[in-house]
């Protein structure tokens, strides 16, 4: 039985090498042209949609309003002339915070959507496309721009794949070091919107950064920066999932309010004196959610004092990213005592989980496989299960 079991796993570890390689060698991903022109329309204020800006110091990226914006971090080189540091930062709607070094700039690229059928509402898309491809040590030329004054007038940036200042003859200054490969293209649309101007809290949503089809993965949505002293009494928003790709676990198919989702608030200042209103909105793939408190002395005020956790199934077919959205301007709040008539907005997020590799899946389900045959024939299963995802992506990928 050992000897069989063996024999099986080794034909399907291989198989599972040779699907590897092979969408390794097929797929392939347009690099950013070189010669790429990016349009800039300001120096160190906050984002415009649809537009790109320079910044040029960790003040001006924390006043920026950048968290759905590409960020492109880059050293000087000589005056107009700069070095991406790293590859392009991919926005998840969570300000940075980089390290700026003496003359180090930031290059923000915005639009709301990186699929080309959105172009005629998100006119910017091809340029956030292009930035998501840029990578460590491409060379981008500034035009238009004066950093001490701080002004762009039909300003641009242009990339370049190697040192724009070389010749043929000077073979010398061509950086070899620079790798053409891009990242994958967001297969999800934002739907998040526009960040609000001086949020008075943040809800920051995160979930695990990959999945296995058929996993329950938990959407944590976690309660910062909150600015009215008093602290808040009421939250409410809206969460979107991917009905294509998940389903969620907890029903109410009626279009009512669920007793059983008051498990969703897994933190809150004396939790009991937090009351929990929340529906399933199926038609609209989305979650109506709302927490309040009548008691003043347990309104919330620090980071992680509002933690919610809702759970969802991963279809069996899903592949790709799954997006979980919270719009900003659907982000509703309340204050305490004389505030309590206030209406505070703020900003949401987004998370985004993507499939795992076969390597991943084999990672995380090593370490509890026991010995015998019982743990030979788990680990065939993991192999088998790793093929078959390898081999739906690169479908996938074939297909695009």
């Amino acid at each position: 039985m050992k000897k069989f079991l063996a024999v099986l796993l080794s034909l399907v570890l291989v198989s599972t090498m040779s699907a590897i390689f092979v969408m390794a060698e097929d797929v392939v991903v347009e690099p950013i042209e070189d010669g790429f022109v990016f349009n800039i329309l300001a120096v160190d204020t906050q984002i415009t949609g649809e537009k790109g800006l320079v910044l040029t110091s960790a003040e001006a990226l924390a006043a920026s309003s950048t968290g759905w914006t590409v960020l492109i971090h880059c050293e000087k080189v000589e005056d107009n002339l700069y070095k991406a540091k790293a590859d392009a930062i991919v926005p998840d709607g969570n300000l940075k915070t980089l390290t700026f070094e003496e003359n180090d700039i930031v290059i923000g690229i915005h639009s709301a959507s990186s699929k080309p059928e959105d172009i005629n509402s998100c006119p910017n898309q091809p340029q956030k496309v292009a930035a998501l491809k840029v990578k460590t040590g491409m060379y981008i030329t500034l035009e238009g721009i004066d950093l001490t004054a701080k002004t762009a007038t039909d300003a641009t940036a242009t990339v370049n794949l190697t040192d724009p200042r070389a010749t043929e003859s000077d073979e010398s200054i061509v950086d070899e070091s620079i790798d053409e490969s891009s990242i994958e293209v967001p297969d999800y649309t934002d739907i998040t919107g526009e960040l609000v101007a001086n949020p008075s809290y943040l809800l920051e949503v995160t979930a695990p950064a990959t999945y296995v089809p058929g996993d329950t993965i938990n959407v944590t949505i976690t309660l910062k920066n909150v600015v009215p002293a008093g602290g808040i009494s009421l939250i409410e928003f809206l969460l979107y999932y991917d009905s294509a790709k998940v389903e969620p676990v907890v029903l109410n198919n009626d279009d009512t309010l669920n007793a059983e989702m008051d498990a969703f608030l897994v933190t809150a200042p004396t939790k009991e004196a937090w009351e929990v209103m929340c529906k399933l909105e199926e038609a609209e793939s989305r979650y109506n959610l709302s927490f309040l408190t009548s008691s003043a002395t347990v309104n919330a005020k620090e980071d992680g004092s509002i933690v919610i956790v809702i759970p969802f199934k991963v279809k069996d077919t899903a592949t790709g990213s799954i997006a979980f959205q919270a719009p900003h301007a659907d982000v509703k709040a309340c204050g305490a005592g004389s505030d309590l008539n206030s209406n505070y907005f703020g900003n949401a997020g987004l998370a985004i989980v993507t499939l795992a590799t076969a390597e991943e899946s084999s990672d995380d389900t090593s370490s509890v496989v026991e010995p015998g045959d019982a743990g030979m024939i788990a680990i065939a299963l993991v192999a088998v299960l790793a093929l078959a995802g390898v081999t739906t992506l690169a479908v996938k990928k074939r297909s695009r």
